[in-house]
């Protein structure tokens, strides 16, 4: 339907509006009434036709017939026209007079109608006011909302410009879209890393031996030469000392958390042992050139310490009882296990590694400390010698690694005890 419809008298164009139809309103161009139907077309609403005029009577007077006005909102449906009176019988002699009455009649008949035209017009231009005033009032109503909008509109755009700016369509206006959009992003991409990360840790972790289980590895390394009486040298010598077992595979190992061994502490007493050396068979420290001397005056029925208080009597010989030297290094800090351990770096049983590590300390240097951690399996290789040729045992093992903590000290681990056990003993 269109926005606009035409008056069917003249062509005027007027708006369509609800209030319209169904109603009979005047043109305002021509005068002239027309109708709106719903579907947006007008119609011509004709003035009522006036009643023939009655033929004259010579006595009564000619009758006069009223328009009828249409109602100000709703057209009834039109009246029937009443029946025109029978005319009167012609007279035999036709006065004269009576040939200028029909002119009369029509004369006066003519103001009349005229006025009831006149009425109908004032009635239709009632209504159209009416309906003209009611749609001027909706037009300022949706002037004012558009007004209302526009300022609205304004106020977003300044609000956007000082919030964000203005586009090149229209204001931005902040809903929080693009925040979400983002912390979504953010989300995402955490999970995504933190994903990589544990994935990564996880690869580190099973690939990743770490020091100590490196040189476990180191250990078991195979050997340059396989021929008989290298093979299990070559592996011993690559500890600290060469007392320890000849494994040549360590799986499912378990290695304990590294502990410090406070040597800085134990500077003073490991001094004294500079210039002595330790006699195995009985149990002291001793000077080199002492040894012959201790080996005539010591008697097998007494104790080391009853031993080493009788040879210490006149005061000419240096003698120190090891489990003395045990003893004050446990005050210093050092447990009796791993004291003894350290203290066997000293003896001949020292690998190359370790025989160097006891000439710096038998030269007055010591480190700041040292630690040692504890290690042990199921699943190992002993290497056996059977008199010419060498057979792998499995066995369960378990040890201890060492390394030194200074400036210009070795800093590799390297296995100072091992020891092992036939499966299932």
């Amino acid at each position: 339907m269109s926005a606009t419809f035409g008056c069917p008298h003249c062509g005027a164009t007027y708006p369509v509006k609800p209030v319209l139809v169904g109603r009979p309103v005047r043109c305002t161009t021509c005068k002239n009434a027309f109708r709106l139907r719903p579907d947006g077309v007008a119609d011509k609403v004709e003035p009522a036709a006036p009643a023939p005029a009655a033929a004259p009577a010579p006595a009564a007077p000619a009758p006069v017939i009223e328009p009828v006005t249409p109602p100000p909102v709703t057209r009834p449906p039109p009246r029937p026209a009443a029946p025109a009176p029978p005319p009167a019988p012609k007279p035999a002699v036709e006065p004269t007079a009576t040939a200028t009455a029909p002119n009369a009649t029509q004369r006066l008949a003519g103001p009349r109608l005229n006025n009831a035209q006149e009425q109908a017009r004032r009635s239709l231009a009632a209504n159209l006011s009416t309906i003209a005033e009611q749609a001027l009032r909706a037009e300022e109503k949706k002037q004012s909302s558009q007004r209302l909008k526009k300022h609205s509109d304004r106020l977003a755009r300044q609000q956007a410009e000082r919030e964000g700016g203005v586009g090149d369509i229209g204001p931005a206006v902040l809903t929080g879209y693009g925040q979400r959009e983002a912390r979504n992003s953010l989300v995402w991409a955490l999970g995504c890393g933190g994903a990589v990360a544990v994935i990564a840790a996880i690869a580190l972790l099973v690939t990743w031996t770490g020091p100590r289980r490196q040189a476990l590895d180191d250990y078991t390394e195979p050997v340059a030469n396989n021929s008989h009486g290298y093979r299990r040298q070559q592996i011993v010598e690559r500890g600290w000392l060469t007392t320890v077992a000849p494994v040549t595979r360590m799986e499912d190992v378990r290695i304990a958390d590294a502990h410090d061994l406070p040597l800085g502490s134990a500077k003073e007493i490991l001094a004294e042992l500079a210039a002595l050396q330790p006699l195995a068979d009985k149990a002291v420290w001793a000077a080199a050139e002492a040894s012959a001397e201790i080996g005539r005056r010591w008697d097998g029925k007494k104790t080391p310490a009853d031993n080493v208080a009788a040879l210490t009597k006149d005061g000419k010989l240096a003698v120190v009882a090891h489990a003395q030297v045990v003893a004050r290094l446990g005050e210093a800090g050092i447990e009796s296990e791993e004291a003894e351990l350290l203290l066997r770096l000293y003896g001949p049983n020292a690998s190359p590694a370790g025989a160097a590590i006891a000439k710096r300390l038998r030269a007055g240097e010591v480190p700041d400390r040292a630690e040692i951690a504890s290690f042990s399996g199921v699943d190992g290789m002993l290497l056996m010698d059977h008199g010419g040729h060498y057979k792998q045992w499995p066995v369960e093992y378990e040890g201890r690694l060492l390394r030194f903590v200074g400036d210009g000290w070795p800093q590799e681990w390297r296995i100072i005890e091992l020891r092992t056990r036939s499966r299932g003993q």
